[in-house]
Parts: C-alpha cells; sequence; structure tokens
C-alpha cells in the first residue's frame, strides 16, 4: 500500500494550486510558528501588562528607558515599572505618532502636534518660541560702553533632566547710544514656554548686544544671563573687547521648528522632518552649537533657520513626490517613495546630495510598515508591486527593490482593504515581521507573521485573538508590545494567555502526480504530537465525484479527539471506508492550549481504487 508523508513547518502559501503546493506548505495556518525545521509550535503568548481599559484603541507605543507610552485615541499615556498607566496630556489629535528617542527625551510627532517626553513623565512642547518683543535701552552712569548699540534676548530653557535649549534671540531694540556710559536695559522679554503636563522647566534669558545705526560693534555678542524669569532690568558695563572675548551668539537667525510633522527622525546631531503642508520638502534643524563637547551632550537640536530644508524634487523624479516615511539605516537618512527610494547622502548642509535608486521598483506603501531588517540586513514594508499589488518589499539599500512575500502575496491581494492601504502597521521582533493590515469587509485587521530567520524562505501564519492595532519593541530588553482595539497592552511572555489554534494542510494527492486523478481509500493515519495531554481536533475532508465533505469516523461523527505528549507516534487505523476521494486534506485545531508541537511527517497510508 502506498503512503504520504504530511509536513506542517512551512506555513501559509498561496502561489499555486493547492493540490500543487510542495510538501510542508499549509492553507491554514493559525497561531502557530515554525522556528524549528520540521514542526509547527503554538505562537508566543502574551501577558496583558495592566489591568485598566485605555477605553480607546491603542494606535501607537513606544518604550523609553523603563516606562511604556501609548497613543489611545487623543491621549498619551505613560506606564512605569509595575504600575497602571497615567495620562500624560489628553487634548491631543487621535493620529498615530511617530515616536524618536534622543539623549534624554522621547520626541513625538503626528499631524497635529509635537512634544518631548522625560523618563519622570513630565510633557513638553517640541516647539519653543523665541522672544516676541524687544528689550529697551538707555544710557546709565559712567561705565565702559561707547557707540550706538542694539539690545537683544533669548531664552534658554532647562528641562528638569538637564537637556537644554536656546531659542533665537528677539528683534533688536531701538539704538541705544552712549559715550563711555553704563547701559540700563529694561523691559526684558519674560518667557510663557512650560509643561504641558508635569514640572516646569527653569528658564534663563540670555542677552546679547549687536551694533546699532552707523555702530562699529562686529556683529551681535554675548552680555550676561539672567538665571530667573522675572528680572526685566539689567545693567550692562561691558567694553566691546568683553564682549568680543565672550563670543558671538551662533543663534541669530535660529526660528522654532515646525509644529507638525507627518515623519520625523533624528540623524547625525539633526532633527529631520516632512510637514503635511509640503512634503515635497526635507526639513532640518541646525546641530547643536555648545562652547565644547560636553555642552552639546545637553543641547536638544530642535531650532531651524528660515530656509532649512530641501527640495528633493531635485533627486530627479518627475511627477508627485511624496515621501511615505523617514528612516536612518547606516551612515545615511533614506527617504521612502511610494514606488521608489532616495538616499540623502553627506553630513553637511554645504555638501550634503539627493540621490535616486534607479532599478529599485518597490517603495513604501504604508509608512507605519516601515522598519529595520538585522538578518538579511535591509529596510522591510507593505508596498505596492509596479502592478499595483499589494506586498511585502524589502530594500537592501543598493539599487532595486524585491518582493519577499510572494508564497503570500495572494492571501494579501484578496485580503488587505486596498483602500485603506496606508493603515499598514508593521515591526521587527527578532526573525519575525508583524503587518497588521485592515481586512476586506471588516473594521479590523488581520496579524500577519513573517519568519524571516531562514534566508530566501518566508514562512508565514495568521496570529488571531490578540485584537492588534499597534506593535512595538524595547531594543534594550528585546520585550515585544501589541496594543489592542479594546484599549489594552500586551506583552510577550514564556506564560501567557491560553490560545487557540488551527492548522490545514494543502490537499493532499497520494504524494505522487500519477495518482492524482485516482480515488485513494485512507486505511491508516500515523500521527505524533505534543499537546501535553491537552484534546485536540482532527477532521480529513475527502473531494470525491460530489465535491468536498467531510469523513465520518466509526462513531458517526466527524471530528476525532486527539491527544499527545512528547514525540510519541500513534496509530489510527482501520479507517472507515468513506475515507476516500481523489484529494483529501486534515484540519487539525484546539481551544485554549498553552502547549503545542505537530511533529512531522505524519504519514497517511491509502489503498488507490479501481475508478
Amino acid at each position: 500500500m502506498p503512503y504520504e508523508l504530511v509536513y506542517f513547518h512551512k506555513g501559509m502559501s498561496s502561489d499555486a494550486r493547492s493540490a500543487l503546493k510542495p510538501a510542508g506548505f499549509l492553507d491554514v495556518a493559525e497561531n502557530v510558528g515554525f522556528e524549528v525545521e520540521g514542526t509547527a509550535k503554538l505562537r508566543a503568548s502574551f501577558a496583558r501588562i495592566h489591568e485598566a481599559t485605555l477605553v480607546d484603541k491603542i494606535h501607537s507605543g513606544t518604550c523609553f528607558r523603563d516606562t511604556v507610552i501609548v497613543g489611545s485615541g487623543n491621549k498619551l499615556l505613560m506606564k512605569k515599572g509595575n504600575g497602571e498607566f497615567q495620562s500624560l496630556y489628553n487634548f491631543f489629535s487621535s493620529d498615530p505618532w511617530v515616536f524618536r528617542e534622543y539623549k534624554d527625551f522621547m520626541h513625538a510627532a503626528n499631524e497635529h502636534f509635537q512634544c518631548l517626553i522625560d523618563d519622570d513623565g513630565n510633557v513638553y512642547p517640541a516647539v519653543v518660541g523665541n522672544p516676541s518683543t524687544a528689550p529697551s535701552g538707555a544710557a546709565g552712569g559712567a561705565g565702559q560702553p561707547s557707540g550706538t548699540y542694539k539690545l537683544y534676548v533669548s531664552f534658554k530653557i532647562i528641562w528638569p533632566n538637564k537637556m537644554v535649549y536656546e531659542t533665537g534671540i528677539s528683534s533688536g531694540s531701538t539704538d541705544v547710544t552712549v559715550a563711555s556710559q553704563q547701559i540700563s536695559w529694561s523691559a526684558i522679554p519674560v518667557c510663557t514656554y512650560t509643561a504641558w503636563t508635569g514640572t516646569a522647566p527653569t528658564i534663563h534669558r540670555k542677552l546679547y548686544r549687536g551694533p546699532g545705526t552707523g555702530g562699529a560693534l562686529a556683529g551681535i555678542y554675548y552680555v550676561a544671563t539672567i538665571e530667573d524669569n522675572t528680572t526685566t532690568t539689567y545693567t550692562d558695563n561691558n567694553s566691546d573687547s568683553q564682549l568680543a572675548a565672550n563670543g558671538k551668539a551662533v543663534n541669530e537667525d535660529y526660528i522654532p521648528g515646525p509644529s507638525t510633522a507627518l515623519y520625523m527622525t533624528y540623524h547625525n546631531g539633526r532633527c529631520f522632518t516632512i510637514c503635511p503642508n509640503t512634503p515635497h520638502r526635507l526639513g532640518y534643524s541646525e546641530a547643536a552649537a555648545g562652547e565644547d563637547a560636553v555642552e552639546n551632550e545637553v543641547i536638544m537640536p530642535i531650532a531651524t533657520q528660515d530656509n532649512n530644508f530641501d527640495d528633493i524634487r531635485v533627486s530627479g523624479f518627475t511627477g508627485a513626490v511624496t515621501p511615505r516615511g523617514l528612516i536612518t539605516w547606516g551612515s545615511s537618512l533614506w527617504i521612502p517613495l511610494a514606488h521608489t527610494w532616495i538616499r540623502k547622502q553627506q553630513d553637511d548642509p554645504d555638501n550634503w546630495a539627493y540621490r535616486k535608486t534607479f532599478s529599485a521598483k518597490l517603495g513604501v506603501a504604508a509608512p507605519m510598515s516601515l522598519d529595520i531588517l538585522d538578518s538579511p540586513p535591509g529596510m522591510v514594508s507593505v508596498s505596492l508591486s509596479p502592478d499595483g499589488r499589494p506586498t511585502i518589499a524589502f530594500f537592501d539599500g543598493n539599487i532595486s527593490t524585491s518582493s519577499i512575500a510572494t508564497k503570500i502575496e495572494e492571501y494579501i491581494v484578496n485580503n488587505l482593504d486596498i483602500d485603506r492601504i496606508d493603515e499598514c502597521v508593521g515591526k521587527v521582533s527578532g526573525r519575525y515581521y508583524h503587518v497588521l493590515f485592515p481586512t476586506v469587509g471588516a473594521n479590523e485587521f488581520t496579524h500577519l507573521v513573517m519568519d524571516l530567520g531562514r534566508a530566501g524562505d518566508v514562512r508565514c501564519a495568521t496570529w488571531t485573538g490578540l485584537n492588534a492595532t499597534a506593535m512595538w519593541s524595547n531594543d534594550d530588553t528585546k520585550d515585544f508590545y501589541i496594543g489592542t482595539s479594546d484599549g489594552y497592552v500586551y506583552k510577550r511572555s514564556l506564560s501567557g494567555e491560553p490560545i487557540d489554534f488551527e492548522v490545514q494542510t494543502h490537499n493532499l494527492s497520494g504524494g505522487d502526480q500519477t495518482v492524482v486523478n485516482h480515488i485513494k481509500t485512507v486505511s491508516e493515519l500515523r500521527y505524533n504530537l505534543d499537546s501535553d495531554g491537552a484534546e485536540i481536533s482532527l477532521e480529513m475532508w475527502f473531494q470525491d465525484d460530489v465535491g468536498w465533505r467531510q469523513g465520518e469516523w466509526e462513531d458517526g461523527n466527524t471530528v476525532k479527539t486527539i491527544t499527545g505528549t512528547d514525540d510519541a507516534v500513534q496509530i489510527l487505523d482501520n479507517l472507515p471506508a468513506n475515507f476516500k476521494g481523489y484529494q483529501y486534506f486534515l484540519k487539525i485545531y484546539g481551544e485554549g492550549l498553552t502547549k503545542l508541537t505537530l511533529y512531522g511527517p505524519w504519514s497517511v497510508k491509502f489503498e488507490i481504487g479501481n475508478d
């Protein structure tokens, strides 16, 4: 009697007719993984990290040192240690956040807001305005200044975490003319910048003096710092030579950065942004310009200047150039478009350039799906192929991109709501690339998981039961988090929730193409699985001249309950005579499991009938 070997370890595939799929590929793979060759195991379990629901669905999240930060509805919330989530601020928009950690802040941006969050839960606007009024000045008592001058002020922000930012300077005062006289400053502006939530920063004012009409001073120079935010007067007795020794203002032309940003990242000491109203422009901040390296360590580079942007259309593309993200990988800043990639080269604004990748035909269709892979090294995202079909694309930074999901492309095409493709979320965690995509005809996401642990061999499954709407990871601890539609956060856990699973083989036809169109009567099934004694359901389906039907076991049921422990071989023999057809498949499923391994191969013995 012939035998057919049945495997479960290749994951889902939809690039061939079911009966023609190689051994091990599956038509259904729900809540299983394929890390060990020849086996299918239960997916990782997850445990909820808090008790109280956050009410709104979680649309974005990140880890910042020992805290978890999430965006839920119009709120930002933070959880430290074993406590519950605490609201950071409740009056944002409900747009997903882009999070970037830089120095001692988590910088968060979305289409309507930008903010800075420290690890104590203080939240500050990421935009700090320059002084809106100029100080006044008048001649005072005898002193060293001689000449005609203008007076200027900047605000120095010192946050509780010791990070620092100095604004640009105010407009200049009216001319102050003195002849060997002190300068009496007045109306020194007070800064209104404060926290949205938590401890207000310490604010100092820095005073500068520059040439007035016809004045001989060679630039705008530092005078002194008022170490409070209340004093409005100052007596200035610095000579021009003393000012020259103090140094010129580096922040003369600084202005606040953009109030909103579709995309934002830090690269080589600058903050780069792409704003909603000018998507063809890449904006950049000024690099930290302290007096020494120690001072530069604490300066947040969030100031810009009027012309601190580049028109990335200079890279040579025609038509609309609409970026789909910003990502730092290797030594370059990468700007994906819908159909290709642009690379920013060099570090100095005077020397950097933008280069297009001529042969890269796959770009990024969903900005929140873009992430970095370690192996193979490159960038991965949800994309649209040149013929408009959704796929998963890999870009290694050279001249071309490729699909890494051809085995499941038809599954994605048939199930993804193409009109909402920009809502897809993707995240790399270890060897896995997780994708959430909006499902056709349903207000929910399909959670697709791709095992990329074997070069060129992508194994896919769907994960259910988590209601995932956001994903992120902690790069330091290697923890992986899922935010859900019902307002909970789950973390990958060695002991978590009971899991339901389902595996369905492709259509089996005897293991030999010469017998595909012959009736086969199955007489024996040899199997081995470890469910730790839990009951597993087994169905066998057969295709005959009428169509597909479930085989009935000897007791008249269409479902057989099996169990297993370790790797012991078990036998179901003397199978009913109705277990016959041209093709057949196995459907194996269970509920509330904490352990499962399907060991391949299983063995099916059959007879070829006189059909």
